[in-house]
């Protein structure tokens, strides 16, 4: 099968430009040739903020208000590159990210009459709407349009988790929608010996003995950094306990200058992907501490599978699918609720009793590595396509992008 997978993300470290990868590794390697395109052009480097003037107009606040309509008029050159790139690749199949006010690839693939199937990572109109990235305005129904829209035009839905597929199954459309969650890629993430993991500790320095409890993430509200924090400090005074944390974000400073002085923590910034192994091997605990929402949880959260491979003892919340990722219970401590007096007592708890947090790191290793790695992920995906492949054409629709 020729696949062509198709995203309109701009940062090659991207969380979700590294998931295309992977699972375009895993199907090359059962036996199909896929061609990753990139709909918006060249990787830039990521998204950067536009420095807003100094001196704002009425023309200015304009312009603010009606950001969207830039991020409509890019469908038009990115309906070139998309029709260039299946012109190109000829593919039997188009296998693209859904993103808001991106229609491009469903039409360009409409119009070479190519099957489409849609890898929706998120209800983009629901996240849109829930969680607004700089508390942009959205117009009133327009982002569930164009998803509508998308959607109407695909042979069938790829989502990683069961929210999810619930919220984009609210649309009432008859398109099939399928749940694959997300995976890791085994090579990363090597068994290591006692001596492999203390000598990884000493490079990182940390303490000799210590219990290491582990957080990584993008440090943003949404991955619970007050109740992170409440959990850092509740263990100051136990010499035995060090906390690793990795990652960047806007609320790691707020987090670093409340713990600072108060509790044993180490930061060590943002990582490559592929080092990503390597440092939670260094962990005993993980934690994820998801911000409880109202409404759908729909993530299948990497960090989680990640702590998994690594063999560490995970505590998580039981929000959404992140049950099913722990085995139903039996791979993780799960936590039902925000209250920071919970969460403290699961982590002590795990904290007084290592022979059982010993145990559940090798069940999530394995369980992980036994149902959640991305080949795991590709041969579902490769199964719904050719599911996909034999199933009609959507009836064309009225909207056409010129070339």
């Amino acid at each position: 099968m020729r696949i062509l997978y198709s995203h309109f993300l701009d940062d090659d470290d991207h969380p979700a430009v590294q998931m295309v990868h992977a699972i375009s590794r895993q199907l090359r390697s059962i036996g199909h040739e896929v061609c990753v395109h990139r709909s918006l052009g060249e990787a830039t480097g990521g998204h950067r903020e536009v420095a807003k003037p100094t001196r704002r107009t009425p023309l200015t606040a304009v312009k603010d208000r009606f950001w969207f309509a830039r991020a409509l008029a890019r469908n038009r050159p990115m309906m070139r590159r998309d029709r260039a790139a299946i012109e190109a690749f000829r593919p039997d199949v188009v296998l693209a990210r859904e993103d808001p006010y991106c229609v491009s690839m469903a039409l360009a693939a409409g119009a070479a009459g190519v099957p489409l199937v849609t890898f929706a990572d998120v209800p983009v109109a629901y996240e849109t709407r829930t969680f607004p990235v700089g508390g942009r305005w959205h117009p009133p129904f327009l982002v569930e349009a164009i998803e509508r829209l998308w959607l109407k035009r695909c042979r069938a839905v790829v989502t990683p988790c069961r929210p999810a597929a619930d919220e984009l199954k609210k649309y009432g459309l008859e398109v099939p929608i399928h749940v694959s969650a997300n995976g890791v890629d085994p090579e990363n993430f090597p068994e290591t010996t006692p001596e492999q993991r203390e000598q990884g500790r000493r490079a990182l320095g940390l303490p000799e003995g210590a219990t290491i409890v582990g957080f990584q993430g993008s440090f943003r509200r949404f991955h619970g950094i007050d109740l992170l924090r409440d959990m850092i400090l509740a263990t100051a005074s136990r010499p035995d306990v060090h906390w690793l944390l990795i990652g960047d974000g806007p609320e790691r400073g707020r987090l670093e200058a409340a713990v600072a002085g108060r509790s044993r923590a180490t930061f060590i910034g943002k990582q490559p992907p592929g080092r990503m192994g390597a440092l939670t091997a260094a962990f005993d605990i993980a934690v994820s501490t998801h911000v409880f929402v109202e409404g759908s949880f729909y993530f299948c959260p990497l960090k989680i599978l990640e702590y998994g491979a690594a063999g560490c003892a995970i505590l998580a919340s039981t929000q959404g699918d992140i049950p099913r990722l722990l085995d139903g219970g039996r791979a993780g401590v799960l936590v039902d609720g925000p209250d920071p007096a919970a969460w403290i007592a699961a982590l002590v708890g795990l904290l007084a009793n290592r022979r059982r947090a010993e145990h559940l790191g090798r069940a999530a290793r394995e369980f992980v590595l036994g149902h959640l790695t991305w080949k795991h992920s590709a041969i579902r995906i490769e199964s719904i396509l050719n599911a996909a492949l034999a199933m009609p054409m959507p009836a064309p629709i009225g909207l056409v992008l010129s070339p």
